[in-house]
């Protein structure tokens, strides 16, 4: 498979807040997103019903990627969380904007501005 084709997800937690944060690099199509999926139901397993997804260095969502994001956000939203998409990548934000998703999910420019989403 192509590098493109891949989807790599980093794990950091956020200083002091204990917020989970999970960082893409690649693609989220039909080849990756369960690996998305299953990144996120982890969280959601250990209680962590509060995360941040960084998509920056997302090149290309497909609508198998959104439906990923839309269930995600909903899950969280059902717990009492919250999915906050942060660092948009043009890719990212042209799939949202495409499906309507960016009126949906809660999006923010970084990890301070989705803080304050939360309140």
């Amino acid at each position: 498979m192509a590098s493109s084709e891949e989807l790599r997800i980093e794990k950091e937690t956020l200083t002091g807040k204990g917020i989970p944060v999970l960082i893409l690099y690649g693609a989220i199509n039909v080849n990756t997103f369960d690996k998305l999926e299953q990144a996120i139901q982890d969280l959601f397993k250990a209680g962590k019903y509060t995360l941040f997804i960084d998509v920056l260095n997302v090149k290309y969502v497909s609508s198998a990627g959104a439906g990923v994001l839309m269930n995600a956000y909903l899950q969280a939203q059902e717990q009492k969380g919250k999915l906050v998409l942060i660092r948009l990548s043009p890719g990212v934000r042209d799939v949202l904007d495409l499906l309507n998703l960016h009126n949906v999910i809660p999006i923010a420019d970084d990890a301070p501005s989705a803080l304050k989403l939360l309140h």
